[in-house]
């Protein structure tokens, strides 16, 4: 095996990790800025802006490498590495389960429902592409057009869940910010084009080790692309709990969840030759699962406060961490 590879990989990671920093502190800059809540801006502004590297290494996957598995397995994977960064904040807070410090109000429930929603619709679609040849409604498989759908419902619902601190003064925010979001926009734009750039040579790195370590794109996709390109959510989580704006953290892990699901339509989308979610391995539907559960221990864990801990650590965070390595080594036995 080349160590170059490894090298090469762990490059772009970093390129990712450096610009991803910058590139999430101009979001937050633009959230103070245009007076919006930090719920709302973690899952809409965040959870996109943090999303860029899945949704530039799934696309080269895709047209470049033409492998659907390693796109698909990276959108999946970071799903559940983003639940995981919870066990990291666990682990930095150390004064007991993290959890019980945020709060489990409407605008926390409405996008962890979501998350599991529209994962639900990728599995479901994945599914039953392994019984048939899926339908494709201009040349896009039925359930990414219901996860674009939902969605924009979702982006819809965490508005009015939590509007923003501005609420009628939008207009008096916006004139005391106006001289400095010129210079926000250019920061935002300069480090996501480098944090594209670096999505695209990571990609094609992690498609060179599936192959050469014969680990399969599914697993390579699913486990060190999905690593790699969650590093931003990483920065953005860890930094939220420095700053205690713990709503920003939870909104940032959901709503990244969410843009990745969306993210797969957008991918369906350049798929001319049919359905993405119906030519992809069955193995997908492993990680869709472990997902959807992860999801649940972690919503689980913000609605019920004063919990046990284990050595500092919540029995939520202990629970993410067994289902992720649980899913991640059967996820290698089914490798492909």
């Amino acid at each position: 095996m080349s160590v170059m590879m490894w090298v090469q990989f762990a490059v772009s990671a970093a390129l990712i990790l450096y610009a991803g920093t910058y590139l999430t502190r101009y979001a937050d800059r633009l959230c103070d800025a245009l007076g919006l809540g930090k719920v709302w801006i973690g899952v809409v502004l965040l959870g996109f802006v943090t999303s860029l590297p899945e949704a530039g290494s799934s696309m080269v996957a895709l047209l470049q490498l033409h492998a659907p598995d390693l796109a698909v397995g990276n959108m999946l994977g970071s799903n559940n590495f983003n639940l995981l960064l919870l066990v990291f904040l666990d682990l930095f807070y150390r004064k007991g389960a993290v959890t019980d410090l945020i709060s489990c109000g409407r605008a926390q429930r409405v996008p962890a429902y979501f998350a599991i929603f529209l994962t639900s619709l990728v599995g479901m679609e994945i599914w039953m592409g392994q019984q048939r040849t899926l339908p494709a409604v201009l040349g896009i498989g039925w359930g990414s057009w219901a996860v674009c759908l939902g969605y924009i419902a979702g982006m819809r619902a965490v508005y009015q869940s939590n509007p923003g601190v501005c609420g009628s003064d939008r207009q008096e925010c916006l004139a005391g910010s106006r001289n400095g979001l010129g210079g926000i926009y250019g920061g935002l734009f300069i480090s996501g084009v480098v944090v594209v750039a670096a999505a695209v040579w990571l990609a094609n790195t992690a498609d060179q080790i599936a192959q050469v370590t014969g680990w399969g794109r599914t697993f390579v996709g699913s486990l060190f692309l999905a690593m790699a390109t969650s590093l931003p959510e990483m920065v953005v989580t860890l930094s939220a709990l420095k700053l205690g704006q713990m709503d920003l953290a939870i909104g940032n892990i959901f709503g990244s969840n969410m843009v990745n699901m969306f993210l797969l339509f957008v991918c369906d989308v350049f798929v001319r030759s049919g359905a993405l979610l119906g030519m992809v391995s069955g193995s997908h539907l492993w990680t869709v699962v472990i997902g959807i559960v992860m999801t649940a221990v972690a919503f689980a864990g913000l609605r019920y406060k004063g919990k046990v801990t284990f050595f500092a650590l919540g029995w939520d965070t202990w629970t993410l961490f067994v289902l992720y390595g649980l899913g991640m080594a059967v996820l290698y036995q089914l490798r492909s």
